[in-house]
C-alpha cells in the first residue's frame, strides 16, 4: 500500500525547511469545514521559471539558485465547501505555517473529537494568504465510522473507516509532476511563449488536435482568454476536464502556452466538455 504520511517524517521537514481531489480555497474568505485525517506527506519542491512548472527539488535546482519550498499533503473529510455539502476525502496543501497552527490544534483538541473550519484570508495570487483554523463541531460515532480515527497505539496510522485515504503519494507525484496545474497556470509576470515550429515531414496531427507547428508570431493566446478557459474547466473532475483538454495541444503544457491560431479550437472544446451534446435517447430506458 502507498505512503500514507509518516508525523516523524514531517516534523523532520518542518525542523529543515524552517518556512479534482485538491481541495481548494482560492478566494478571499472562501472556507471549507473538514476532519483532518491521517498522517501528513512532506515534500520539496520549487518553482522552475523556464518550465512554468513546480517541480520536485532536487541539486540542480540548487545550483541553478531557485529557491526550496516545503509543502505538506494530508487527508482530510470535506464535510463542506463554499458553503455546499461535499462529503468526500480530499487532500489539502500546506505551507509550514498553516500545517503548525493544524498541529496545534492536534494537540489541543485532536482528530477524532471536532470538525474544523477552514477559512481563507488574501485574495487569489497574494503571497501573504494566511488560513484561520477554528474548531466548528463536534464529530459523531456514525463520522468516525464514515472516515476512521487515529490508531491510540501508532500515531502514523489511521483506522480508516468506510471512506479511504487518499494515497497520498500517489496523488503529489501528479500534481508536482502533471504539467497541467488549474489554479496556478496563469501567472501575472509570466510571458506565454508559442511552441517551436515543427520539422518538415511531421506528420498531422489526429482530427481535433492542435499540430506542435507555431503560431503566428509565435504568439500564444491571451491571458485574459487562458483565464476564461481555466475557470470553466477548474469545476470539473481534472480526468474529465483539463487533462482531456491539454492532449488535444500536445505542444503546450499549460493552457497559457496554446497557440492564438488554436484559439477557436480551444474555445469549442471547452464548450464540448462543459455542455456535451444531448446524448441520443435511450432505446432501453
Amino acid at each position: 500500500m502507498g505512503n500514507k504520511g509518516s508525523w516523524g517524517k514531517t516534523q523532520e521537514a518542518m525542523e529543515n525547511s524552517g518556512g479534482g481531489l485538491f481541495l481548494r480555497l482560492e478566494n478571499d474568505g472562501d472556507a471549507a469545514v473538514v476532519a483532518f485525517c491521517g498522517a501528513p506527506l512532506p515534500r520539496d519542491i520549487c518553482f522552475n521559471e523556464k518550465t512554468k512548472n513546480y517541480e520536485p527539488w532536487d541539486e540542480s535546482h540548487k545550483l541553478a539558485g531557485r529557491k526550496k519550498q516545503t509543502k505538506y499533503a494530508m487527508n482530510v473529510y470535506a464535510l463542506s465547501a463554499l458553503g455546499k455539502p461535499v462529503q468526500e476525502m480530499k487532500v489539502i496543501d500546506m505551507n509550514f505555517n498553516t500545517l503548525t497552527a493544524v498541529i496545534a490544534l492536534k494537540d489541543k483538541y485532536g482528530f477524532s473529537k471536532s470538525f474544523f473550519e477552514i477559512k481563507r484570508h488574501g485574495a487569489k495570487g497574494d503571497t501573504k494568504t494566511t488560513y484561520q483554523i477554528l474548531p466548528d463541531k463536534e464529530i459523531s460515532a456514525s463520522d468516525l465510522a464514515l472516515f476512521g480515527s487515529a490508531d491510540p497505539k501508532d500515531a502514523d496510522n489511521w483506522i480508516e473507516g468506510t471512506v479511504k485515504l487518499v494515497d497520498l503519494d500517489e496523488v503529489v507525484a501528479k500534481a508536482d509532476d502533471e504539467s497541467v496545474a488549474v489554479t496556478d497556470d496563469v501567472k501575472k509576470d509570466a510571458k506565454a511563449k508559442g511552441g517551436a515550429k515543427a520539422a518538415n515531414g511531421t506528420t498531422a496531427a489526429p482530427a481535433g488536435q492542435a499540430t506542435p507547428a507555431s503560431s503566428a508570431n509565435g504568439e500564444s493566446i491571451s491571458k485574459a482568454v487562458a483565464t476564461e478557459i481555466i475557470e470553466k474547466l477548474k469545476p470539473l473532475d481534472p480526468d474529465k476536464g483539463i487533462r482531456p483538454f491539454m492532449k488535444s495541444f500536445p505542444y503546450a503544457k499549460k493552457v497559457s502556452e496554446i497557440h492564438a491560431t488554436d484559439e477557436a479550437l480551444a474555445r469549442k472544446l471547452v464548450s464540448d466538455i462543459v455542455s456535451p451534446p444531448a446524448a441520443a435517447e435511450d432505446a432501453f430506458g
